[in-house]
C-alpha cells in the first residue's frame, strides 16, 4: 500500500517521498536557480569567497552532503530531537520535518578543515535553517 501526503504548495496528493508535485517543483527549482545566480554573483565579486563557493558546487561536498543526508535518514535532526522530548514543532506554510539542508556546526569559515567532518554536520529544514542563520 502507498502512503501518500499533499503538496506544499497546492495540495495535490503526491507520493510520501517528495515534496511537491511535478508542476510545482519544477517552479520551485526555476526560482531557487535565479535566487541562487544573483546570489553567487554578489558573492563572487569577492575574491575570498569564491573559495566557498567552488566547495559548495564541488563533488567533495556534493558526496558528503548526500551521506549526511542518508546518515540522518532524510529527517531534520532538531525536529526529531524536538518531536522525541514531546516538545511543539511549528513549521512554516511549505516546511515539513524532511531535511532540505546540510549545515556546518561550526561554519566554514571559522574552521576549513571541518568542511567535510561528519561530526560537524546535520540535516535540518528550511525553518531550522533560517532560524541557526
Amino acid at each position: 500500500m502507498a502512503i501518500y501526503k499533499f503538496c506544499a504548495r497546492c495540495n495535490t496528493k503526491i507520493p510520501h517521498t517528495e515534496r511537491y508535485c511535478t508542476k510545482c517543483k519544477e517552479e520551485v527549482e526555476k526560482n531557487n536557480r535565479k535566487r541562487y545566480k544573483r546570489y553567487n554573483m554578489e558573492r563572487y565579486s569577492n575574491k575570498e569567497e569564491r573559495k566557498y563557493i567552488n566547495f559548495y558546487s564541488s563533488n567533495e561536498w556534493i558526496n558528503e552532503r548526500d551521506f549526511i543526508k542518508i546518515r540522518d535518514c532524510g529527517l531534520c535532526i532538531p525536529c526529531f530531537y524536538s518531536l522525541y522530548n514531546g516538545e511543539e514543532v511549528v513549521y512554516k506554510e511549505e516546511d515539513t520535518c524532511s531535511s532540505d539542508y546540510v549545515h556546518h556546526i561550526i561554519e566554514l569559515k571559522e574552521d576549513w578543515d571541518k568542511r567535510i567532518d561528519d561530526m560537524n554536520l546535520i540535516s535540518v529544514c528550511s525553518c531550522h535553517h533560517d532560524r541557526i542563520h
